[in-house]
């Protein structure tokens, strides 16, 4: 476990110059790219910075510089060096615990609130026309293709790793389809690779076809998923404003608990 004077300490160091700059945003391109290398290295120093975002900068006047501590302690003798610093590293060990503990409690509620969203609204996609083609039944009276009857299948079957293989395998083969790209995306949905669903879903979304409305509705969802909450927003509005009555009421619904 790191000491609370790592986030201050001499390697990988974050000076109240530097958290200031970053959240007023005043400094360049170059620099902030410097500060948030600093943060990816050290989690303590990322939830540092972010319980700075969320309790207020004004709080972090109130920390002292630990280069500070360092140089008082070397040049005080040890009965008065205790004495002295004892206190204010208590002072600032409690105000480095609230602004974590504050920066947990927050990223812990919107990382949850994201989770009980999609939670709240996922419903598995089930029609007709699935297991229409996984049995063979197709309107037409021919003979579906194997890939895409297989990975329909599974899809059906829960089995969504297994249905990735043969959507993928038939959209090699048949590049550019809106059926097998929008159940692949869904399976990836299903999967938790909500990134892999986004690429697929927009594929679908982007044009006309008897799956756009529902491939808006659960990329919004996979949106939610990867906790992007503006694009989600664009994505009901769409949705609400253009979407066939089924999926716009549920998109209004959804807009309505942001």
């Amino acid at each position: 476990m790191k000491k609370l004077s790592d986030i201050f300490g001499k390697k990988n160091k974050l000076t109240q110059k530097d958290i200031h700059e970053y959240l007023d945003s005043n400094t360049g391109d170059s620099r902030m790219r410097e500060i948030e290398n600093i943060m990816s290295e050290s989690p303590l120093n990322n939830d540092a910075m972010e319980g700075f975002q969320k309790f207020g900068k004004e709080a972090l006047d109130d920390v002292p510089d630990f280069d500070s501590f360092r140089k008082r302690k070397l040049s005080q003798e040890p009965s008065a060096r205790i004495k002295r610093i004892s206190p204010m590293i208590n002072r600032v060990a409690a105000m480095l615990i609230g602004v974590v503990i504050v920066a947990a409690g927050y990223m812990y509620w919107n990382e949850n609130s994201s989770e009980r969203t999609f939670a709240e609204f996922f419903e598995n996609y089930n029609d007709p026309e699935m297991f229409a083609l996984r049995d063979g039944n197709m309107p037409d009276g021919t003979k579906p293709d194997e890939a895409l009857q297989k990975g329909t299948a599974y899809y059906l079957d829960q089995e969504y790793s297994k249905a990735i293989i043969y959507f993928d395998t038939f959209l090699k083969a048949n590049p550019g389809n809106l059926q097998a790209s929008f159940y692949l995306g869904m399976s990836y949905l299903q999967n938790n690779n909500h990134k892999k669903a986004k690429e697929y879903l927009s594929l679908v979304a982007g044009q006309e076809s008897e799956h756009q409305d529902a491939s808006k509705w659960f990329l919004a969802l996979a949106q939610i998923k990867g906790k992007e909450k503006e694009e989600a927003r664009k994505t009901l509005m769409d949705v609400a404003q253009n979407g066939k009555s089924f999926y716009a009421d549920k998109a209004k619904k959804m807009l309505d608990s942001f």
